[in-house]
């Protein structure tokens, strides 16, 4: 393997390590959430009644309003993630791993991009 190609494999590589590292930490972060933010992390797991009981706790203790964080950010969140890790993740795989990719590498020539 050319070092070109071997530098590729090494970025592609710390990549995906970095992104699960984050998917991970990000999950881990998840439980904080109900301690520092429970009214996000009651829309977030859809609770209507733990919603309310928030709401009226907050209005007691602010004064009238909506309490409430943006709906569509909190839970739209999740399934949009999901799909950009994956685009990540399918972007970040080796080049090398079909014949077809290792039979234009060699066409190319060594010290080329796959």
């Amino acid at each position: 393997m050319d070092p070109q190609t071997l530098d590729l494999a090494r970025w592609q590589f710390g990549l995906t390590a970095a992104l699960f590292v984050t998917v991970v930490f990000g999950g881990l972060q998840l439980e904080s959430l109900t301690t520092l933010q429970p009214m996000k992390s009651a829309v977030f797991r859809r609770e209507a009644e733990e919603v309310a009981r928030l709401q009226a706790e907050l209005t007691a203790r602010f004064g009238p309003g909506d309490h409430l964080p943006n709906e569509a950010l909190t839970r739209g969140a999740g399934p949009l993630t999901m799909p950009a890790f994956a685009l990540l993740m399918y972007g970040c795989r080796p080049r090398w791993c079909s014949p077809a990719s290792a039979a234009r590498c060699t066409a190319r020539g060594p010290g080329t991009w796959c």
